[in-house]
């Protein structure tokens, strides 16, 4: 049953399915094959809200492991939250879903749920299209992510602003110069 598969450990998660750090019994049983109601037995706001020791909620186990489609909007829904909190590592639900993820069905709705996930990258600088071109054997979940990915435009990048940039901006700004003003608030809006 649910409970006790939480209590032996898996080798078949390619996050480490909390073999080894403490979670709750959903983690571990979103990574495996079970029937329906067994796992949705299991499937609460508390639970899906409790996060590893590595900083991973149900959903992000849910949306590696391709689990049913069902199972995985009962975790979204039961804590939405968790689509758009990265990890320790900053991977995202949607990375975890483009890098193991064979359900096509889940992959559409964790990026449905945050499509802007597609831009996000890990602290090794990869984006969901990265894992999933590099790891994902799926050619279908890769032309999710890389559709998404094209559609949705990548948000504006912010300019770093040096100490030099802010004295020459307020400078100008009190030499009266209208230019230098909206420069000025530009700036400041980009900060």
């Amino acid at each position: 049953d649910a409970e006790h598969l939480c209590r032996s450990p898996s080798s078949e998660f390619s996050m480490g399915a909390c073999a080894s750090s403490p979670c709750n019994p959903l983690h571990r049983t979103a990574t495996y094959t079970l029937a329906d109601d067994k796992v949705m037995q299991l499937v609460s706001a508390e639970r899906c809200a409790e996060r590893c020791v590595d900083g991973r909620y149900a959903l992000h186990y849910a949306a590696a492991s391709g689990c049913n489609i069902s199972i995985c909007a009962a975790i979204l829904d039961a804590y939405p939250e968790a689509v758009r909190t990265p990890d320790r590592d900053g991977h995202l639900p949607a990375h975890a879903a483009a890098q193991s993820c064979g359900s096509v069905a889940v992959a559409e709705k964790i990026l449905s749920a945050y499509p802007e996930a597609v831009h996000k990258k890990t602290m090794f600088g990869k984006t969901p299209a990265d894992r999933a071109r590099a790891y994902n054997p799926s050619d279908e979940v890769k032309a999710i992510f890389e559709a998404v990915a094209a559609e949705l435009p990548p948000p504006p990048s912010r300019q770093p602003t040096t100490d030099r940039t802010r004295r020459s901006s307020r400078s100008a700004a009190r030499s009266g110069s209208s230019r230098s003003v909206h420069f000025s608030a530009a700036v400041a809006v980009a900060v």
